[in-house]
């Protein structure tokens, strides 16, 4: 799993960066945490 992450990383924070607006997180744990207070916003 760790080399695959290695791949895909930049690619995948990007995109995340571009569809939160959230330019801060990096890591996949604080992706998580950002996810689990934001997954319900209204304003998707």
């Amino acid at each position: 799993m760790k080399k695959h992450w290695k791949v895909y990383a930049k690619a995948v924070r990007s995109a995340l960066q571009s569809l939160t607006g959230e330019q801060t997180l990096t890591r996949p744990q604080e992706w998580r945490e950002w996810w689990n207070d934001n997954k319900k916003r209204r304003d998707w």
